[in-house]
């Protein structure tokens, strides 16, 4: 089961614990969304729920070592009326993963199938390993 919440820590705060840790995943907006990580000898798996998002309302980027998606969360509510609960995300989304490995862009894939969105970043050929033969002399 995905939970969608608004950010209970200040930016503030945000920064420091940056500071103090590893800055592989940075949260931007109020609404957070789960991914998950896969990786292999030569690609990036990553996987969001984003449920209820349009394909069309995501925009992915692709750069050097980091991959940022975003997107809105375009829940009505009636202002007019009076909700006991509210916990569906609302509004404007992103997040911005530092793999820190250097990714391939123009290769990258990215699918949405039952509110989840799976991109595929290869590495960029430079970062994939090689094999090195040694001349006898």
């Amino acid at each position: 089961m995905a939970y969608y919440i608004s950010n209970p820590v200040p930016r503030i705060s945000q920064r420091m614990l940056k500071q103090l840790f590893d800055d592989t995943v940075e949260q931007e907006h109020n609404v957070y969304f789960p991914v998950d990580i896969k990786m292999d000898d030569a690609t990036f798996e990553i996987s969001a729920v984003l449920p209820g998002v349009n394909h069309e309302d995501i925009n992915i980027t692709v750069e050097n070592e980091v991959v940022s998606i975003s997107g809105e969360f375009n829940n009505t509510r009636d202002e007019n009326e009076t909700y006991l609960l509210t916990e569906r995300p609302f509004g404007d989304f992103k997040r911005t993963l530092n793999l820190k490995i250097a990714l391939d862009a123009e290769n990258a894939q990215a699918e949405m199938k039952d509110g989840i969105l799976t991109l595929r970043v290869p590495k960029a050929k430079e970062a994939l390993p090689r094999s090195i033969k040694i001349k006898a002399k």
